[in-house]
């Protein structure tokens, strides 16, 4: 479990990479970490329920959260008319 909270912790800080990136960085931000189909949160999100209830109830808000955190981190910066590019 220390690993996926020092994992979560690591993506916590890539969160302030966001507001600075360019478009073509926060594009590879999106996918590197939100993408569907192999982005690092999303693997994340697809073991918690393969942990034991205990540590499942413990840590899942957690991706949960940080997703969100992603998301609407993500989205600001999609919608800013200063963008670099």
């Amino acid at each position: 479990m220390s690993d996926l909270l020092a994992a979560l912790d690591s993506l916590r800080e890539r969160l302030d990479e966001v507001p600075q990136a360019g478009e073509r960085q926060l594009q590879e931000l999106k996918t590197e970490l939100l993408g569907r189909k192999a982005g690092v949160l999303t693997e994340i999100l697809k073991a918690l329920p393969g942990l034991p209830p205990e540590e499942r109830k413990r840590v899942g808000g957690i991706p949960h959260a940080l997703k969100r955190e992603l998301e609407e981190a993500v989205d600001a910066r999609e919608s800013d008319p200063h963008r670099r590019g």
